[in-house]
């Protein structure tokens, strides 16, 4: 995945860094605040860090579920991936999830927060992780979006609810374009996809 503000969090916490990548600023704020780090994120991302010392793992999703995180667990295993053909190539027995797949068949709806198709595969839920340690799973949630929301500010008159959400894209975009690797765009053409075009070739020309 990415992280948007891992810049500012460098500069924030004062951490100094062989690189210039988030991957790297997020182990170095893990060792100084634990999961903690999980909530400062901005971005998309799906993590997973060990730490040897305690002998815990911990694995972690962004906060709205953009990268997928799935997980197998039994007595003797526990196994995460992006994706979940990992699974079947490490001989894990498919069971289907009836639910999940009548879910679909009737109304074309097959996100959940938890399941999947499969009975024994799981998604971590978005905006938590996860800690294992010594065959103990404990799952908390660092996000929650309702609280979040009421938090939000929507001005009353309407010429200022369009400059609020000018600013709320403008920053946004800018936001996700921090990037080490050249930034492009696909655009359909469509109204959004059109908006943040414009918004990106403000901040960078060069964008493709």
């Amino acid at each position: 995945g990415e992280v948007y503000n891992y810049l500012k969090l460098k500069k924030k916490f004062n951490i100094k860094t062989k690189t210039n990548s988030d991957t790297e600023l997020i182990l170095e704020l893990f060792s100084k605040l634990g999961p903690k780090t999980f909530s400062l994120l901005e971005g998309m991302f799906a993590i997973a860090i060990y730490d040897k010392q305690n002998n815990k793992l911990f694995i972690a999703r962004d906060e709205f579920g953009i990268k997928p995180l799935y997980y197998f667990i039994d007595r003797n295993k526990f196994i995460f991936s992006s994706e979940i053909k990992t699974f079947f190539k490490l001989n894990i027995k498919r069971e289907i999830n009836p639910r999940s797949l009548s879910s679909y068949l009737t109304s074309e709806y097959y996100e959940n927060k938890t399941h999947t198709y499969f009975k024994n595969i799981l998604k971590l839920e978005s905006g938590s992780y996860m800690e294992i340690n010594n065959g103990r799973v404990k799952t908390k949630s660092y996000f929650d979006f309702y609280e979040y929301s009421k938090k939000i500010f929507v001005p009353k008159k309407y010429n200022e609810r369009k400059e609020r959400l000018n600013e709320i894209i403008s920053k946004c975009v800018k936001n996700g374009m921090v990037s080490d690797v050249p930034i492009s765009i696909a655009a359909s053409g469509g109204l959004d996809s059109s908006i943040l075009q414009y918004e990106a070739y403000k901040i960078n020309q060069n964008a493709k």
